[in-house]
């Protein structure tokens, strides 16, 4: 999805067949960046939550006003340490999945370009990061809205075709039901995944351009 894009923005005419074969060419390249991800996440939030356990045991232990309410403070902005770690590296994640994929270039040198693009683009990338919280609420309440519009009625109706005698073939239709369901709710949050995918490789396209001529 990420090759499509590119490709479409450069006036060319991506085929499934071709698209497929080079994902699969880029298959342990992207698995790589993803352990590698995960595992820095991992790292910096088990590092970051050792103070906010210290102070929580500190607190525990010894009991007074004064050193509660500094524990609740320091907690409290620990966390949103934590939270705004965490931003930074899905934006950097984002980033250089776009340069392992379409610049070519191995997981080391994509984390670090990905981060030296979020350091030098960092108000741009808070917005386009703002923009996309939104839409993905939007989808969210779309998507959940949906799914309540077809399960609900749905499952009525099972309940009242059941109340009135269980057959083999009120069984087989409400299988039937259940994987037209499941398939709607693969292809919407399908084409969720890759409406956003998208979003940031077009977004990510734009921040590199006035990056490359500085270059």
């Amino acid at each position: 999805v990420v090759k499509t894009v590119d490709e479409v923005e450069n006036d060319n005419k991506p085929t499934f067949t071709a698209m497929l074969r080079f994902g699969a060419s880029k298959f342990w390249r992207v698995l790589g960046l993803i352990l590698l991800i995960f595992l820095i996440t991992f790292a910096a939030i088990v590092l970051l939550s050792i103070p906010i356990i210290v102070l929580i045991i500190l607190a525990a232990k010894y009991p007074s006003t004064a050193l509660i309410v500094l524990t609740v403070l320091l907690v409290f902005f620990l966390v949103l340490f934590i939270i705004a770690i965490i931003i930074a590296i899905g934006l950097v994640f984002s980033y250089a999945l776009r340069y392992a994929v379409i610049a070519d270039t191995r997981v080391r040198e994509s984390i670090r370009r990905g981060w030296s693009l979020l350091r030098h683009k960092l108000g741009a990338s808070m917005l386009l990061w703002l923009i996309s919280v939104g839409l993905g609420m939007a989808y969210g309440f779309g998507f959940i809205m949906i799914m309540l519009l077809l399960i609900i009625p749905t499952v009525f109706l099972f309940i009242l075709l059941f109340s009135l005698g269980f057959s083999i073939t009120k069984l087989v239709f409400a299988l039937l039901a259940s994987l037209l369901i499941l398939a709607l709710i693969i292809l919407i949050s399908g084409v969720g995944k890759v409406y956003f995918s998208c979003y940031w490789t077009l977004s990510w396209l734009q921040l590199n351009k006035p990056l490359d001529s500085d270059s």
